[in-house]
């Protein structure tokens, strides 16, 4: 997986992450309650379109994986690039448990 961040750069996973992380650790300062509550409100609306949107994504899985592949784009790489989509949402995920699971001011 480092080697695939390696490979896009600028990604969240990593360095930008392990920042994030430390900043919400040292509680100094505390981030503002509305800024939770907006991200919570973000968050929720996120998950309800991942529900509402999964059963499409999946049953057109084939369609953008051809279409990915007619312009130039190898399976291998087609894959790659959701792995990578998909550890970047979940380092996302952390850092915002870690931030709502903190007090705010």
């Amino acid at each position: 997986s480092s080697g695939i961040n390696a490979e896009y750069g600028g990604l969240y996973c990593g360095g930008c992450q392990d920042n994030a992380d430390g900043f919400i650790a040292t509680g100094e300062p505390a981030v503002p309650c509305c800024t939770q509550d907006a991200l919570d409100s973000i968050s929720e609306s996120i998950y309800e379109l991942i529900a509402d949107y999964s059963n499409i994504a999946t049953s057109i899985e084939a369609d953008l994986k051809a279409a990915v592949e007619a312009s130039g784009v190898s399976t291998e790489e087609y894959e790659a690039m959701k792995e990578v989509a998909t550890e970047q949402l979940g380092c996302i995920e952390e850092t915002y448990d870690t931030l709502s699971e903190s007090d705010c001011a």
